[in-house]
């Protein structure tokens, strides 16, 4: 996406033939290669899939995988695994299957985001947007963790291409509404973009200067 004058533009548009499968309701795109993983619609937990280019078909993940972001290599994931109530970072590669397990996590429902340079991961609590929700980090080697948002509600990460700012969604507590603010992992730094909306519903622009957010006429609905 580009911004021209003040004019949003979609550049290098493409059609892309996507495989069938039944289900499908996100794709999470890597910034190189042809690969892709499908979040699958499978009742109360979705369940993943790889589209590895290559093999020309799809790879499906166990289902002890949780949440799953990729490197910047396309053929490297992160992931979480969750078995016997017990949750752990991991690295995986989509070109022969290896893995390697880098860190223990101390929740069993966390979401990952990984940053465009792929060196910090974010991540959240899903099963609740409640007070002891907060935003955390995590290097990409499972080594140094940081609390970023200490004050709860919040929910959703879009990360800059500049991987330093990050906008997520709080709830008011008050009205449940969800409404953006913007991080800084460098800084700590946090403040109200003053829009009610979620972060899935972001597009940061190439040069990182704007956010276009798909924004309700009226909050309330």
């Amino acid at each position: 996406i580009n911004v021209s004058n003040g004019t949003v533009l979609l550049a290098n548009k493409e059609e892309l033939p996507i495989p069938i499968k039944a289900g499908l309701q996100r794709i999470i795109w890597p910034q190189a290669s042809d690969n892709f993983i499908a979040e699958i619609s499978a009742g109360l937990n979705p369940i993943y899939t790889i589209y590895v280019n290559e093999k020309g078909g799809y790879v499906d993940l166990p289902s002890q995988v949780t949440s799953v972001d990729w490197l910047p290599s396309g053929t490297q994931y992160l992931y979480i695994w969750l078995e016997n109530n017990k949750a752990t970072l991991n690295l995986g590669n989509s070109a022969d299957g290896a893995y390697q397990t880098l860190t223990d996590m101390w929740e069993t429902d966390n979401k990952i985001h990984v940053s465009p340079d792929g060196r910090t991961v974010l991540y959240y609590r899903t099963s609740s947007t409640e007070q002891t929700n907060n935003i955390n980090a995590v290097t990409a080697d499972g080594k140094v963790f940081k609390a970023l948002v200490k004050d709860g509600y919040n929910k959703g990460v879009s990360w800059s291409p500049d991987s330093v700012r990050f906008v997520f969604g709080k709830k008011d507590p008050t009205t449940g509404r969800m409404g953006l603010w913007l991080g800084n992992v460098e800084t700590n730094e946090v403040r109200n973009l003053n829009l009610s909306t979620e972060p899935s519903k972001v597009v940061w622009t190439n040069d990182g200067n704007y956010i276009v957010a798909a924004v309700p006429k009226d909050p309330s609905s």
